[in-house]
């Protein structure tokens, strides 16, 4: 099968890109011009420069590699980051995911298509609300939760309406190497090692600690999204998990 994966050079993206290669399928990354490159990380995987925003220059890649599976990563992912930057926040992960939709139904409208939501979506949680359901309703009150909350949206509208393969789960923080130090467990790790190389001064600089939240390693992440694709097939027309 042919494998199309949007922010293919980042930390979800490239471990997709791998495990896809070695099932043996034919893969190819999307990612944008300025893009931080992690070539040695995924090594001799097919990256094609390309902004989502960029409807043409996307419909060129559907139109010649036309993928059996499309796993869209690519966003602009860090909540607090979307505060400073509340309108590049909504364009990349709310228009940036109806072009790749767009795209997927003109070009490859019988693909698989997994789309990054998150669980940014459901807002504050207490204690009281967990376990969580998937059929709670969505309280998102951050720019990044709103807009992935907008992007799910989008792709429940083009599987009722057009009738394609479109799965939406909610992930939680994936941590893993090759991530930048933008979550508490990648931060910490980094202070940790320069304090060992004698870089840093041995205190821990930490921020809010009256919150929890929920990680996943990102191998058993992209597995569990893989199993999603391969093994859950719904008469809806969408699918959402994890």
């Amino acid at each position: 099968m042919r494998v199309l994966v949007s922010g293919g050079t980042g930390m979800v993206g490239s471990h997709f890109m791998k495990m896809f290669r070695e099932q043996g399928h034919d893969v190819y990354g999307i990612a944008r011009y300025s893009a931080s490159s992690r070539m040695q990380a995924i090594q001799d995987e097919s990256i094609i420069r390309c902004d989502i925003l960029e409807r043409d220059a996307l419909s060129s890649v559907f139109s010649d590699i036309k993928p059996d599976i499309v796993i869209h990563m690519a966003a602009q992912a860090f909540n607090g980051e979307s505060w400073r930057s509340e309108y590049i926040t909504h364009m990349t992960n709310y228009i940036g995911t109806l072009n790749v939709l767009w795209c997927a139904k003109n070009f490859a409208p019988d693909a698989k298509i997994l789309l990054a939501c998150s669980s940014a979506e459901y807002g504050n949680i207490t204690p009281e609300d967990c376990p969580l359901k998937e059929d709670r309703l969505l309280k998102p009150h951050t720019p990044y939760g709103i807009s992935k909350a907008g992007a799910e949206q989008l792709g429940r509208q083009y599987a009722l309406n057009y009738g394609m393969k479109v799965y939406l789960p909610r992930m939680f923080i994936h941590v893993g190497t090759g991530h930048p130090p933008a979550t508490a467990i990648q931060n910490f790790a980094r202070q940790i090692a320069l304090i060992k190389a004698g870089k840093l001064k041995p205190e821990i600089h930490v921020g809010n600690l009256e919150t929890c939240r929920d990680y996943i390693d990102v191998s058993d992440g992209v597995r569990a999204m893989m199993l999603l694709l391969f093994f859950l097939t719904g008469s809806r027309g969408y699918e959402r998990g994890f």
